[in-house]
Protein backbone atom coordinates (compact mmCIF):
# COMPACT_ATOMS: atom_id res chain seq x y z
CA UNK A 1 0.00 0.00 0.00
CA UNK A 2 1.71 3.36 -1.10
CA UNK A 3 -0.38 6.37 -0.47
CA UNK A 4 0.21 9.63 -1.87
CA UNK A 5 -0.52 13.21 0.25
CA UNK A 6 -0.39 16.43 -1.53
CA UNK A 7 -0.24 19.83 0.46
CA UNK A 8 -2.38 23.08 -1.40
CA UNK A 9 -0.92 26.10 0.39
CA UNK A 10 -4.11 27.98 0.70
CA UNK A 11 -3.88 31.51 1.34
CA UNK A 12 -4.78 33.16 4.89
CA UNK A 13 -8.16 33.87 5.15
CA UNK A 14 -11.10 35.25 7.62
CA UNK A 15 -13.86 32.66 8.82
CA UNK A 16 -16.36 33.92 11.02
CA UNK A 17 -14.12 37.01 12.71
CA UNK A 18 -11.13 34.82 13.36
CA UNK A 19 -8.18 34.98 11.28
CA UNK A 20 -7.37 31.43 9.77
CA UNK A 21 -4.68 29.58 8.01
CA UNK A 22 -6.50 26.89 6.02
CA UNK A 23 -5.08 23.32 5.04
CA UNK A 24 -6.01 21.03 2.59
CA UNK A 25 -4.32 17.65 2.16
CA UNK A 26 -5.73 15.38 -0.98
CA UNK A 27 -4.83 11.46 -0.77
CA UNK A 28 -4.33 9.55 -4.10
CA UNK A 29 -3.34 6.06 -4.21
CA UNK A 30 -0.36 4.72 -5.73
CA UNK A 31 0.16 2.17 -8.28
CA UNK A 32 -3.48 0.49 -7.01
CA UNK A 33 -1.72 -0.71 -3.82
CA UNK A 34 -4.75 -0.50 -2.01
CA UNK A 35 -8.43 -0.04 -2.37
CA UNK A 36 -9.05 3.57 -1.63
CA UNK A 37 -7.18 6.19 -0.81
CA UNK A 38 -10.14 7.81 1.65
CA UNK A 39 -8.02 8.06 4.58
CA UNK A 40 -9.45 11.41 6.30
CA UNK A 41 -12.32 10.56 8.96
CA UNK A 42 -14.94 13.15 9.19
CA UNK A 43 -18.14 13.60 11.90
CA UNK A 44 -21.02 14.31 9.36
CA UNK A 45 -23.34 16.80 10.50
CA UNK A 46 -26.61 15.14 11.07
CA UNK A 47 -28.47 18.22 11.82
CA UNK A 48 -28.76 17.48 15.60
CA UNK A 49 -25.35 19.20 16.44
CA UNK A 50 -24.17 22.62 17.00
CA UNK A 51 -21.95 22.70 14.10
CA UNK A 52 -22.40 23.71 10.57
CA UNK A 53 -20.80 21.29 7.93
CA UNK A 54 -18.68 18.23 8.47
CA UNK A 55 -16.01 18.08 10.99
CA UNK A 56 -12.09 16.29 10.49
CA UNK A 57 -11.71 13.94 13.16
CA UNK A 58 -8.24 12.44 12.29
CA UNK A 59 -6.45 9.86 9.51
CA UNK A 60 -8.60 6.48 9.83
CA UNK A 61 -7.22 3.45 12.04
CA UNK A 62 -7.00 0.16 9.75
CA UNK A 63 -10.42 -1.00 11.07
CA UNK A 64 -11.90 2.43 10.41
CA UNK A 65 -10.41 2.17 6.90
CA UNK A 66 -12.22 -1.25 6.22
CA UNK A 67 -15.70 -0.52 8.23
CA UNK A 68 -16.50 3.28 8.13
CA UNK A 69 -17.86 4.39 4.85
CA UNK A 70 -16.78 6.28 1.89
CA UNK A 71 -18.57 10.17 1.46
CA UNK A 72 -21.17 10.65 3.64
CA UNK A 73 -22.67 9.38 7.58
CA UNK A 74 -25.58 6.78 6.24
CA UNK A 75 -28.42 6.19 8.19
CA UNK A 76 -28.48 1.86 8.48
CA UNK A 77 -31.48 -0.46 7.82
CA UNK A 78 -31.70 -1.18 11.96
CA UNK A 79 -32.48 2.68 12.70
CA UNK A 80 -29.31 3.62 13.83
CA UNK A 81 -26.78 6.15 12.35
CA UNK A 82 -22.77 6.15 11.27
CA UNK A 83 -22.39 9.71 11.44
CA UNK A 84 -18.61 8.98 10.70
CA UNK A 85 -17.39 8.83 7.00
CA UNK A 86 -14.34 8.47 4.84
CA UNK A 87 -12.73 11.06 2.61
CA UNK A 88 -9.51 11.23 0.25
CA UNK A 89 -9.62 15.40 1.03
CA UNK A 90 -8.52 16.72 4.27
CA UNK A 91 -10.17 20.69 4.93
CA UNK A 92 -8.80 22.18 8.34
CA UNK A 93 -9.10 25.98 9.38
CA UNK A 94 -5.74 26.04 11.64
CA UNK A 95 -5.42 29.21 14.53
CA UNK A 96 -1.97 29.65 12.81
CA UNK A 97 0.73 28.87 10.15
CA UNK A 98 2.25 26.78 13.01
CA UNK A 99 -0.41 25.28 13.95
CA UNK A 100 -0.36 24.21 10.12
CA UNK A 101 2.80 22.84 10.04
CA UNK A 102 2.18 20.85 13.21
CA UNK A 103 -0.70 19.26 11.91
CA UNK A 104 0.37 18.94 8.44
CA UNK A 105 3.71 16.87 10.31
CA UNK A 106 0.85 14.70 12.48
CA UNK A 107 -1.03 13.94 9.41
CA UNK A 108 1.30 12.18 7.55
CA UNK A 109 3.15 10.44 10.59
CA UNK A 110 -0.30 9.26 11.14
CA UNK A 111 -0.89 7.91 7.04
CA UNK A 112 2.44 6.80 7.66
CA UNK A 113 1.42 4.48 10.65
CA UNK A 114 -2.11 3.82 8.28
CA UNK A 115 0.68 2.83 5.64
CA UNK A 116 2.61 0.60 8.16
CA UNK A 117 -0.53 -1.56 9.34
CA UNK A 118 -2.36 -1.82 5.91
CA UNK A 119 0.67 -3.88 5.00
CA UNK A 120 1.56 -5.88 8.09
CA UNK A 121 -2.13 -6.61 7.60
CA UNK A 122 -1.34 -8.41 4.51
CA UNK A 123 1.43 -10.13 5.52
CA UNK A 124 -0.78 -12.09 7.94
CA UNK A 125 -1.21 -15.53 7.54
CA UNK A 126 -4.53 -17.36 8.39
CA UNK A 127 -2.01 -20.02 10.08
CA UNK A 128 1.52 -20.76 10.73
CA UNK A 129 3.04 -23.69 12.64
CA UNK A 130 6.74 -23.89 13.82
CA UNK A 131 8.62 -26.27 15.26
CA UNK A 132 11.58 -24.91 18.13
Amino acid sequence: MNIQLVREGLAEDVVGQQQAWPLKVTASVINNSMPSAKVFVYHASMGDDSYEGDIFECVASLSQYFTLPENAGTFNQDNTVTPYYRSNVLYFACNSAEEADSLWADIQEDVRALVMNYNAFDDLEVQETINI
